[in-house]
């Protein structure tokens, strides 16, 4: 075993000897091969030790100690006492990493400002449908809500400095639970912004404790991926794993990890729905907005036709005008023409001319 690893890995266990073999498993099958992984068992079961020295591995180590109030915490910082590794992960007994977890998380520890650093999990349901958590600590918004409110982040995305806590013991032993979220918030504290990195695609497969009831892991963003993957015919089958009776989530994962390019699908496919979610969030505001476009350009026509409208009425209402005059001018000349020849008739030359317009008459009355 390398005296000086890169990582340390730390895993606690107490009663997963059916499922932390696929854990073992899938560290031992990391792309960064520089690492020591330390087992902690904190008053584990029967069975435990067997599986985990059934790995003939000397980068193994197990710790098998007494059971430890609470979650064990005290015996996780005893074994922390020995890790050797520049970095410390976390692990646990019913997760399991991507292949290239350890060679990522150690990617965002280049900068030497960073203390600590954390990944996307994929968050598997008690039937094998997984979703990501999209947790980014960089929006205040976010962080403030992580610091005041509730923890989001699985521990197995987890990786400090060893030393990024001053020498004090990282788990709060005090603590009934939450130990890793109190850690973290410590970090956020003591380094800032600054002393953070963020990997934003998932790295570990994080599923239903053995102690949580219910099928999401009492996590509300695994219940809104649920909701959507019953009843979106669109889910991808990357994140979804039939299981056989009896079958844990961790052994159909544990299978699809061994095929090649495994974690490129599965990254793949959780970018694919985050931006599906997106998009339907998004095309009502679309459709609202294009809705609004055509009632304002329906708008515009009405108006304008009512523009034309008027300007129709205006020149009718003239043409109306002017032809009531043109009547009313006709029927004046007609009377007064009516007036003239009434008064003709009365006048003394039409009373002498009489008998030459009879002669007239006479005469067009006879035929040639």
């Amino acid at each position: 075993m390398v005296s000086a690893p890169r990582f340390s890995i730390l895993l606690p266990t107490h009663n997963r000897p059916d499922v932390i073999g696929y854990a073992i498993q899938s560290v031992l099958r990391q792309s960064e091969p520089d690492f020591e992984l330390l087992v902690v068992g904190d008053g584990a079961v029967a069975g435990t030790e067997d599986v985990v020295r059934s790995f003939d591995d000397a980068r193994i180590r197990w710790f098998g100690f007494p059971k430890a109030p609470a979650f064990g915490y005290a015996n996780r910082n005893l074994a922390l006492t020995e890790a050797r590794g520049r970095f410390v992960a976390h692990m646990s007994d019913d997760d399991l990493m991507l292949p290239d977890h350890l060679e990522l998380m150690g990617g965002a520890f280049a900068d030497p400002a960073v203390q600590w650093a954390y990944a996307q999990a994929l968050w598997v349901s008690a039937d094998g449908i997984a979703g990501p958590d999209l947790t980014n600590l960089s929006h205040a918004d976010e962080r403030d809500y992580f610091l005041r409110q509730n923890n989001t982040i699985s521990a197995g995305v987890f990786v400090y400095r060893n030393g990024a806590f001053g020498g004090t013991p990282p788990w709060q032993e005090s603590l009934p639970e939450a130990g890793d979220w109190e850690m973290m918030k410590q970090l956020l504290v003591r380094h800032g912004t600054a002393g953070m990195a963020r990997l934003g695609e998932p790295t570990l497969l994080h599923f239903k404790a053995k102690w949580k009831d219910g099928r999401d892991s009492r996590f509300p963003l695994l219940r809104a991926w649920l909701d959507i993957a019953d009843r979106a015919a669109w889910w991808p089958g990357e994140l979804r794993a039939p299981l056989q009776p009896d079958q844990p989530p961790q052994a159909r994962y544990a299978q699809r990890l061994a095929e090649p390019g495994s974690a490129q699908r599965l990254r793949r496919a959780a970018a694919d729905v985050t931006a599906r979610v997106a998009l339907d969030r998004l095309v009502p505001r679309v459709v609202a907005e294009t809705e609004a476009q055509q009632v304002a350009a329906l708008r515009t026509l009405l108006e304008a036709a009512d523009a034309d409208r008027s300007v129709l009425r205006t020149q009718w209402e003239a043409a109306q005008t002017h032809q009531s005059a043109r009547e009313a001018g006709l029927r004046g000349e007609v009377e007064r023409l009516g007036r003239q020849v009434q008064a003709l008739r009365g006048s003394t030359s039409w009373r002498l001319t009489g008998p030459l317009r009879a002669l007239g008459q006479l005469l067009r009355g006879r035929k040639p």
